[in-house]
């Protein structure tokens, strides 16, 4: 991805272009996989996405 970090006071912000984003969009999409190899380990998605106030 291309893009930048934003250190603010209270925030972090990644600032990108949209075609990086919907690229990392399809890779959440897949569940970490990249034209058919494993980037980011499937679990570590369906646990970023899973709510934690149960």
């Amino acid at each position: 991805m291309d893009g930048q970090w934003n250190y603010g006071t209270v925030f972090k912000i990644y600032h990108s272009n949209t075609r990086s984003m919907a690229r990392f969009g399809l890779l959440a999409l897949n569940k970490g996989k990249w034209a058919g190899e494993l980037i980011v380990n499937g679990d570590f998605f369906a646990e970023s996405t899973d709510p934690s106030s149960r």
